[in-house]
């Protein structure tokens, strides 16, 4: 699938210099009359197939009068977004909302593509997380695309055919849903791929069922198996979800700390001051609160640090030094990685590179999940 922008004009008769602001790195193809490549007719900074973050322009020339551009999305849905174009209007930008969006067809749960990169993940600075040490390199060797915010109750039970009546103990439709178990996560996932006519990216036992118990959760959780290259819903990696937290503030290749303009490495997902971007017990109404009230992080996620807790794949590991390709974890663990804080946490749970675990069967007013697929 692709994302289309079509940019358009009615002056057939003279030339139009059009400025192009792009936010993140991305390839781009251009077709015009059905043939893919650059017409001589337009001109991208010199450069035929690849934006870079800033600013390029190119010309529609006169009988000109649509170019379209074709954003690689892995698997999202094609998007057209259609600009008007007057003699006065020679500027288009391409938010990162409109640009990077990729909502669901069935539940309107809104995600954000994140490439691939290389990164330091943990910490070995004094007084940050033990469980976050040592630091060490990781590669995300594919893109994915992350929910920019949590899984809502509203979302859950549209999802699961319940009434207003969800597992949560907050009655709160635009809140995250929240006490459900890691099994309850990984059950919603695979639904809502088959509601999509998505392939499923778990294979789970015949027994495993929606509302086990926590004793049945236990004992099955092992014999989960996520199945490779699927393109169905999913829970992140603890190595996805920690890129993905730093935002695009943030870049490391080969272990060296890269980044667009000034150098940031935030604490918190998107600020150094955890009451901007998160809820937690010194600011919350000791309860969860309705998701993207607080500032995102650089890729326009929302809640990555505070509000609950968010359940990952992973099977709960040590950290050591040894650099890492799309690490999952420690598959015989019996504990299961939780990542983010909550709003009963203290502020230092919201910290980016704090780990969390939990049992899979485990039902806390402080966990819920975010999706990626």
């Amino acid at each position: 699938n692709e994302y289309n922008i079509f940019i358009g004009s009615n002056l057939a008769q003279k030339e139009i210099p059009i400025e192009l602001t792009c936010f993140e790195q991305q390839e781009v193809s251009f077709f015009y009359d059905g043939f893919k490549g650059i017409p001589k007719s337009v001109f991208v900074n010199d450069q035929p197939t690849v934006f870079a973050a800033g600013k390029w322009s190119l010309s529609l020339f006169p009988g000109k009068k649509q170019i379209e551009l074709r954003f690689a999305a892995d698997v999202c849905p094609p998007i057209v977004k259609t600009i008007e174009l007057s003699e006065e209007d020679k500027s288009v930008f391409l938010l990162p909302d409109e640009t990077w969006s990729c909502g669901s067809n069935e539940l309107g749960y809104d995600m954000v593509r994140i490439p691939a990169g290389t990164y330091v993940r943990g910490t070995d600075k004094k007084g940050g997380p033990s469980s976050a040490t040592p630091k060490h390199i990781v590669t995300i060797s594919n893109n994915f695309w992350i929910g920019r915010t949590e899984v809502t109750q509203s979302q859950w039970n549209k999802v699961m055919n319940t009434d207003s009546s969800s597992p949560s103990f907050a009655n709160c439709p635009d809140c995250p849903i929240e006490s459900i178990s890691w099994c309850d996560a990984i059950f919603f996932a695979n639904k809502l791929s088959t509601l999509e006519s998505l392939p499923p990216a778990y294979s789970v036992p015949s027994d495993f069922v929606a509302n086990m118990t926590n004793q049945e959760c236990n004992r099955l959780a092992s014999k989960v198996e996520l199945i490779p290259l699927s393109k169905g819903y999913r829970l992140p990696t603890e190595a996805e979800w920690e890129f993905a937290a730093r935002g695009s503030e943030w870049r490391g290749i080969d272990g060296k700390e890269l980044e667009f303009g000034p150098k940031v490495r935030y604490l918190y997902a998107g600020s150094n001051k955890a009451n901007l971007v998160g809820w937690f017990a010194g600011n919350s109404p000791q309860s969860t609160v309705p998701v993207a009230q607080r500032a995102s992080n650089g890729w326009w996620l929302y809640d990555m640090s505070g509000n609950i807790n968010e359940w990952c794949w992973d099977g709960f590991s040590d950290y050591t030094t040894k650099r890492k390709t799309d690490p999952t974890g420690n598959p015989e663990s019996e504990w299961r990685v939780t990542r983010g804080g909550s709003w009963k946490q203290s502020k230092g749970a919201l910290q980016i590179t704090n780990r969390g675990k939990q049992r899979p069967g485990v039902h806390d007013a402080s966990i819920g999940l975010r999706l990626v697929k």
